[in-house]
């Protein structure tokens, strides 16, 4: 993209990039869920959200600053991923499951396998969480800015509170797993996400707001390793990717109908009504998910269902 010619190239070429990139994403998940077992495979996960979190404050500011430097520069960074892929072709182990069915056979697997309970709780947090995150934090910097007169380089600041608190939490999933369930960790994390959401509009100063969103950073940090953990331990190796691949489907669905209908709120609503409006969705979804849990408790001591990789 930095060789880019014209600005249609550079369109068409990042479109090539996000094909890409989504394949990587899921593929991630899956290998972290394939290398690693129990309470170690959530603290992979955690690993994982804990890096992801370290890139969101340290890449935007650096792509920032090279952009001053010429357009092109932020764009150099992704040479560092062809090392990357080159070492992990030769060094990564191989987890190819072994698996003989049609491309038929294999999507009525992962279809059948979507209403296990466990995997249902999953797929709902998941839903719930990019609702959450692009309903909040694409209007936060409104808010601050309009109610609080601030500009929109410290409410960009603040966002620091949030990766912060998502880097604590994250950094420590395997630990706060152990010897817990982890759907119980994720009702808990988002009454806090609730609560946090909903103090926001109450609190008088700009920086106690930057507590509001530290705290929704140590739930988010919990959520993402719990979700993604739910999602690997629950399907078996052979659908992992499937499964995986699926809740990715449903995330970006979540992100489209969140802008989108906390957009056209906005037209008739307050911003503070948004943000009371999120954290009532967040409690309310809370019951709904574990409206599923005791179906989950009987199925927790059972293998999930699993498909002969042999069938014709």
């Amino acid at each position: 993209m930095a060789l880019a010619p014209t600005f249609t190239w550079l369109l068409v070429l990042r479109a090539m990039q996000g094909v890409a990139y989504s394949a990587v994403i899921p593929l991630t998940i899956v290998l972290i869920g394939d290398l690693l077992e129990g309470d170690h495979e959530i603290g992979g996960q955690g690993l994982k959200v804990f890096l992801d979190r370290v890139g969101y404050l340290i890449l935007p500011p650096l792509g920032g600053l090279l952009a001053t430097i010429a357009w092109y520069w932020p764009f150099t960074l992704y040479i560092l991923t062809v090392p990357l892929g080159i070492a992990a072709f030769f060094w990564m182990p191989e987890t190819k499951g072994e698996r003989r069915s049609g491309t038929r056979a294999y999507l009525g697997d992962i279809l059948r396998l979507t209403r296990h309970p466990r995997l249902l709780v999953a797929f709902s947090a998941g839903f719930l969480r990019f609702f959450l995150d692009y309903g909040f934090l694409t209007y936060f910097p409104l808010f601050l800015v309009r109610t609080h007169g601030i500009s929109t380089a410290t409410a960009g600041l603040l966002y620091t509170f949030f990766s912060a608190g998502a880097m604590i939490t994250s950094s420590q999933a395997g630990r706060l797993a152990a010897g817990r369930d982890k759907a119980h960790l994720l009702f808990v994390a988002f009454l806090i996400s609730g609560a946090a959401v909903i103090a926001v509009p109450l609190i008088p100063g700009v920086w106690l707001v930057g507590s509001a969103l530290f705290f929704y950073g140590l739930a988010n940090g919990v959520i993402s390793p719990m979700q993604k953990s739910l999602l690997t331990q629950n399907a078996p190796a052979e659908l992992r990717g499937g499964i995986v691949s699926f809740d990715r489907l449903i995330q970006q669905v979540s992100k489209t109908t969140s802008t989108s209908i906390v957009g056209i709120l906005l037209v008739s609503a307050s911003l503070p009504t948004i943000f009371w409006f999120l954290g009532v969705l967040s409690v309310i979804s809370v019951l709904l998910m574990a409206a599923l849990l005791p179906s989950a408790k009987q199925l927790a001591t059972k293998p999930v269902p699993r498909t002969n990789p042999t069938q014709p």
